[in-house]
């Protein structure tokens, strides 16, 4: 008998409807009609059974299925309290072009977006922004990458169209997108003078060459990510004798071939270099105007960890006002 009930089991299992994809992505809510309420539905294009104020922050987990309509996991909907708001019924479903998720700087790398949901695909665009939006739009077979819609067209310097591609589900948060978030990492307007052959790398140290800069040529381009004296080449691109040449965003180059000189607005003869970035802790030494210092850090916005040129023992913080490419 208990062989039969375990038979018919399996059959009544197998009879029962799919309901297709069944990851999970969790996601907040992000409704472009910034001043309607945001529809909750019984079933895809069904009965409104719930609205969200549009002046709310909510996160969801969405059980995403193929086209555009999304089951919200229990029906619960969580505000910016944490508390959960019960959508009536038995099933809530909620449009994926309401829903968002946000990338994040924490382990200090660039998000990439590839055509195809894995790494040795064709990397579409790197994501340069400490915080940025990203529409889902679905996710693949393994749950393991997310198909979004990326504008960056909204962020100073990077004009883009809109770009789709796949970014792995573990770089991707549900939490709230703020404007203030979203601009870009903090970076360096740099020079490399041609004093020397300068070599890019793939990574640092023992990278791949991926490009030179010529001995006699001046260079000037935009660093970030500073890691272990080397610095990321951001933008993917150099300006050589004011041509802009594409390099890729996966460059590296070292700190020793980074140019900036200490420059006062004001016309002061020297800056001070202090031990912290913080013009309240010890001052080390004053520099000279036009002396030319290689980048070693960034503290926030406001403040370059510097080396002085021939001197690479004198180092500390100089506030980023007084230095220029």
């Amino acid at each position: 008998m208990k062989r039969i009930l375990v038979t018919m089991s399996a059959i009544l299992l197998a009879a029962m409807p799919m309901r297709g994809q069944t990851h999970e992505l969790n996601c907040f809510v992000c409704d472009p009609d910034t001043e309607g309420m945001t529809n909750i539905r019984s079933a895809p294009k069904g009965k409104i059974v719930h609205r969200l104020e549009p002046a709310g922050f909510y996160q969801l987990t969405a059980i995403v299925q193929p086209g555009g309509w999304w089951r919200i996991k229990d029906g619960i909907v969580y505000d910016e309290g944490g508390c959960e708001e019960k959508v009536p019924g038995r099933e809530a479903w909620i449009h994926r072009s309401v829903l968002a998720v946000a990338t994040d700087y924490e382990d200090g790398q660039l998000r990439k977006l590839y055509a195809e949901p894995r790494k040795d695909a064709k990397r579409l665009m790197v994501i340069h922004e400490i915080r940025a939006l990203l529409r889902p739009l679905e996710l693949s077979a393994d749950g393991k990458w997310v198909k979004v819609t990326y504008d960056p067209s909204e962020f100073e310097d990077r004009p883009c169209e809109t770009v789709t591609g796949w970014i792995e589900k573990s770089q991707v948060r549900d939490d709230a997108f703020e404007p203030g978030d979203g601009g870009p990492v903090p970076t360096l307007t740099v020079s490399a003078p041609g004093i020397e052959t300068v070599v890019f790398r793939e990574r640092p140290v023992t990278g791949t060459q991926t490009f030179v800069l010529e001995k006699g040529k001046t260079y000037n381009f935009t660093v970030g990510n500073p890691k272990d004296g080397w610095w990321q080449l951001w933008y993917g691109s150099v300006d050589e004798n004011d041509q802009q040449k594409w390099v890729d965003d996966e460059a590296w180059m070292p700190a020793s071939a980074l140019f900036l000189v200490v420059k006062d607005w004001d016309g002061a003869p020297t800056v001070p270099v202090y031990e912290k970035p913080d013009d309240n802790s010890r001052k080390l030494f004053d520099l000279k105007t036009g002396t030319h210092v290689h980048p070693l850090d960034l503290s926030e916005w406001n403040w370059i960890k510097v080396s002085v040129d021939g001197h690479p023992e004198q180092t500390g913080w100089v506030g980023s006002g007084k230095l220029t490419n």
